[in-house]
């Protein structure tokens, strides 16, 4: 089978024009444009809430959202999430005892995440203060940080 050189000219500029027109324009609602992102990632965390008490062997869920905004109508684009759960001492300016929970899903270049992970504590003689914290940033190196205390008796 014979190709002429018109023919295959013809098929490269038919999959040249197809393979123009998958890509995103800054026309496009889903065009991210790192240039024009001025907003921070936003974290929700709806569980636990602060000052929360869990008994031993309870599993402890930790639920919320994570959501990036280019603009204030524009989706964003998430870098990185980071997600821990500490056992602290107050007595001890909050130092760190143990870490409990250590979680990095992969976020990049998602608008946004839901966060749903638990853990189970089952090994307290007295109360464990515990210290979670879910750090965000964005392609940009906007970031948020939220902070939550909760106890395990």
């Amino acid at each position: 089978m014979k190709i002429s050189t018109k023919n295959l000219i013809y098929s490269l500029l038919v999959m040249l024009a197809l393979m123009s027109a998958c890509k995103p324009s800054s026309n496009s609602i889903y065009y991210y444009n790192p240039e024009e992102d001025v907003v921070a990632p936003e974290i929700k965390i709806s569980v636990p809430l602060s000052n929360d008490l869990y008994n031993l062997t309870d599993d402890v869920h930790i639920v919320g959202t994570v959501k990036d905004m280019e603009t204030t109508t524009t989706g964003g684009s998430l870098k990185t999430l980071h997600i821990q759960v500490d056992q602290i001492d107050p007595a001890h300016d909050d130092a760190v005892i143990k870490t409990l929970l250590v979680k990095n899903p992969d976020v990049n270049s998602k608008e946004g995440y839901t966060i749903n992970e638990k853990f189970v504590v089952n090994f307290a003689a007295s109360t464990v203060y515990c210290r979670l914290t879910v750090v965000a940033y964005d392609q940009t190196d906007r970031f948020d940080t939220k902070e939550v205390r909760f106890s395990i008796q």
